[in-house]
């Protein structure tokens, strides 16, 4: 499961490049302050986490039912992955 998070992760992060998102916060830089620049990149982390849960929940299906281990080291590589 947690390999499954990872992966959904990094998908959304590729989808957020890809579509301009990451770049047009990116560029916003200059034009706020660090609390409202800090603001958006949390933003843009709490989207990835939350696309990366639906990605982990359509895995389920797949891969077969969670089990409490499973959820707790899914929540152990969030983290890690944004401490």
């Amino acid at each position: 499961m947690a390999q499954a998070y990872v992966i959904g992760h990094v998908l959304v992060r590729h989808v957020q490049h890809h579509t301009v998102i990451l770049c047009k916060v990116q560029g916003m830089r200059n034009h706020l302050s660090e609390v409202e620049f800090n603001q958006m990149m949390v933003r843009l982390e709490l989207q990835a986490d939350f696309y990366a849960g639906v990605y982990l929940h359509h895995t389920q299906n797949d891969l077969g039912t969670m089990e409490p281990c499973d959820f707790e080291e899914a929540l152990n590589v969030a983290s890690a992955i944004c401490p």
